[in-house]
């Protein structure tokens, strides 16, 4: 049974199809973003976690903006490597890019797969799609989008010689290819119902194909920069500093007209520093909050805190097979010695959920109006030291050594690495800490090289897609997220069902039979299922509190001034 067919409505653009099959949401349901906003006001920090249970309904963005401003000052939490959304999906570079190289398909704030640079997709058969390229788009340079430019940036993110983060994304394509001067056909070795939400990600950022050429190996360096369509350009990138952004002189969506004509993004690494940026008006609003802090934010009377249920989870993922935690019995022994409501009190101020699996719980619900429940189907972690001592001796692994790297960019990963650290010794392992600068840290997750040496990372693991199918993948075996090397043939053949499948029930069940093989060999220990979260200065409004900002939505163009305090409905 094949989902509802979407009807798409952007500058009065009306889809229609020869043969229909769904849009994979990569957002949040309408319902699903119902989250809730945290009364933090008049607590101590010592108080947070108490008042953690102090929640309110809220619609899921802040306010919109009434006007314009001349500078936006935001804060990211470091500073990217590169502007090239093929080489790295961290925060700070998609929050950055997405305002400027525009995606092919766009996951908006409210949740819905929609037209971005591609007007339509038709699918005459399951394993073919035809987009429609939007006519009269340029890129800043003032050159004109076509579908050349389509192929060769779809084909650069696909590359695996290349080095493509997004390779395992376009792992059913066969062929990317121009089937007219604004039509592109994607076929596809099998069906995939990821396909199309991966395309309104970075994954199907569109770059010009002539600028790539000239850039070479430099392109989304600061010296060359990136070339887009959207509501901003980049001006410059002042290294160890900020990006400056100007408004685009011309933009081809009148619902994104920019408000404010220059974005400045600054790198802050230090939490501290961010948050005194914050309550003394250097920025005006971030992502990047560190719990530690959102008492004194809230408190501050400086701005309104956001808390928003989110889709994505903190894991304790094993890099290393070769050591101890290579064995079953100790990922298990290492589960049961975790206190996570402790953990998630110390950690996340007591606002997060504790995790049973890759997906968050708002994840499952996106995909299906019971997701909630199927989500409960798999067993909440607990606690019992004697049985973690118990399979460690069995296993052979007291006074085995794993290493754990983790990064101190917030306060948050010290804090679980400690905690950790302690439950681990109490049941007979050595664990051993070792932090890392950001990006050596968070290296581990894209080359197997730098996982050398290190046993068990930390994972703030964030979907590009709202659809559990994506998290399920990225455990199949020789997938690029599946850090430890952990395979199962039956797990594949469920995962590899589910990709399949375009009934979001049946796809559900069958999660639900593959979630079962996670819950019993743990090739990714689950943690805690944070709140997203961003900062407003009073009198700054517009900004999603949803997922849009990392997945490549164009968010800054929403942003201005407004009354923080009201709600939008």
């Amino acid at each position: 049974m094949a989902m509802p067919s979407p009807r798409w409505n952007a500058a009065a653009t009306v889809i229609s199809r020869r043969r229909s099959t769904s849009l994979p949401a990569a957002g949040l349901s309408a319902a699903a973003l119902t989250g809730l906003t945290l009364a933090l006001a008049s607590c101590g920090d010592t108080d947070v976690a108490k008042s953690a249970g102090s929640l309110q309904p809220f619609t899921g963005t802040a306010p919109k903006a009434t006007g314009d401003l001349d500078t936006l000052k935001w804060a990211v939490q470091a500073e990217p490597a590169t502007l090239d959304t093929t080489l790295a999906v961290d925060s700070a570079l998609t929050q950055s890019v997405a305002n400027v190289v525009e995606t092919l398909l766009r996951s908006s704030p409210s949740g819905k797969v929609e037209p971005g640079l591609a007007t339509s997709v038709e699918t005459p058969d399951p394993k073919t799609r035809v987009y429609e390229i939007r006519p009269g788009v340029t890129f800043h340079d003032g050159t004109p989008l076509t579908a050349d430019d389509v192929v060769a940036s779809l084909d650069r993110a696909r590359d695996p010689d290349h080095g493509s983060v997004w390779v395992s994304a376009f792992g059913s394509v066969s062929s990317v290819k121009a089937t007219g001067p604004l039509q592109v056909t994607v076929k596809l070795k099998r069906p995939d119902v990821l396909f199309d939400s991966y395309l309104a990600t970075t994954a199907g950022a569109i770059e010009s194909k002539a600028f790539l050429a000239k850039a070479g190996k430099d392109y989304g360096s600061p010296q060359v920069g990136v070339n887009g369509t959207g509501p901003y350009e980049l001006e410059r990138w002042t290294k160890g500093q900020s990006f400056t952004l100007n408004r685009a002189a011309t933009y081809w969506d009148p619902s994104l007209k920019a408000h404010a004509k220059t974005v400045q993004i600054s790198f802050l690494p230090d939490a501290a520093a961010r948050t005194n940026a914050l309550l003394t008006g250097g920025i005006d609003g971030s992502y990047e909050l560190d719990p530690s802090t959102y008492a004194k934010l809230q408190r501050s009377g400086k701005g309104r805190l956001f808390l928003t249920s989110g889709i994505n989870a903190y894991h304790l993922v094993p890099l290393n097979k070769t050591s101890a935690l290579g064995d079953v019995r100790v990922r298990r022994a290492l589960s049961l010695a975790l206190d996570r409501q402790g953990i998630n009190g110390a950690a996340w101020a007591g606002t997060g959920t504790i995790a049973r699996g890759p997906a968050a719980s708002g994840a499952w619900q996106t995909l299906v109006p019971n997701g909630r429940e199927l989500w409960a189907e798999a067993p909440e972690p607990k606690t019992d030291l004697a049985e973690a001592k118990r399979l460690v001796g069995e296993a052979g692994a007291t006074g085995k050594k794993i290493v754990l790297v983790y990064h101190t960019t917030f306060a948050l990963f010290p804090t679980v690495a400690n905690a950790v650290a302690s439950a681990g010794r109490e049941i007979g392992l050595d664990v051993q800490l070792r932090p890392q600068p950001f990006a050596k840290a968070v290296s581990v997750y894209f080359n197997p090289k730098d996982r050398r040496g290190y046993d068990l990372a930390i994972y703030p693991e964030t979907p590009q897609t709202a659809d559990p199918t994506e998290l399920s993948k990225s455990l199949t075996t020789g997938n690029a997220q599946n850090f430890g090397d952990w395979s199962d043939p039956a797990y594949d053949a469920l995962v590899d069902e589910a990709l399949g499948e375009p009934d979001p029930q049946a796809r559900a069940a069958t999660l639900v039979k593959a979630q079962a093989i996670l819950s019993e060999q743990l090739p990714w220990i689950p943690l805690v299922e944070p709140a997203a979260r961003v900062f407003l200065r009073s009198g700054i409004a517009g900004a999603p509190t949803t997922i849009a900002p990392r997945q490549g939505y164009p968010w800054a163009a929403l942003v201005g001034t407004g009354d923080t305090t009201s709600d939008q409905g």
